[in-house]
């Protein structure tokens, strides 16, 4: 998926006999719209966080943030908020609490990247309809950051360096 944004990014808009940008970034637009939804209705799956991940990669790619078709950037969007919003407080929380230190975790670098990206589109994009969109993708994020330092407010032992350890069992019925 993230080669075909590359070539949709590519594609010659004169030589496309489709109205909007042609089929590839139709075809895009779709499939992030899908993903959105994929994201959402797996908000309860045990995996959630490795497919929030992968959305939020995908949609990091600047073959899909900044394309130049307003749909496409509105589906990113939308797959964005489908998979802020899914993400866990307590993965959050375990990502933006590593990201601070020296070692900067995955999905934490891309949670800070979806609410920079977010709060960027809303006040710069030309498309009315994206940057509300992105206004709710940046209040999202926020509020996905507020619940995640709320859990990590609750765990006053959490720089003992035996914390994993001792509280595995915990971790893994949070995550």
């Amino acid at each position: 998926l993230a080669r075909a944004a590359e070539r949709a990014a590519e594609a010659d808009p004169e030589s496309v006999h489709v109205p909007g940008g042609g089929i590839d970034a139709i075809v895009l637009g779709r499939a992030l719209g899908a993903l959105g939804e994929c994201c959402a209705s797996a908000a309860t799956a045990a995996n959630v966080t490795q497919l929030t991940g992968a959305v939020l990669e995908l949609v990091s790619s600047p073959s899909v943030h900044e394309h130049r078709h307003p749909h496409v950037r509105r589906a990113a969007l939308f797959a964005l908020y489908g998979a802020v919003t899914s993400t866990p407080p307590a993965a959050a929380w375990h990502a933006l609490a590593r990201s601070s230190d020296t070692v900067t975790s995955r999905l934490g670098r891309l949670l800070s990247w979806a609410e920079a990206w977010s709060e960027r589109t809303h006040a710069r994009d030309a498309d009315a309809t994206t940057r509300q969109l992105a206004l709710r993708c940046a209040l999202s994020s926020a509020d996905l950051r507020q619940k995640a330092c709320v859990v990590g407010a609750g765990r006053k032992d959490r720089d003992d360096p035996l914390f994993v350890l001792k509280n595995l069992t915990a971790l893994a019925v949070d995550l």
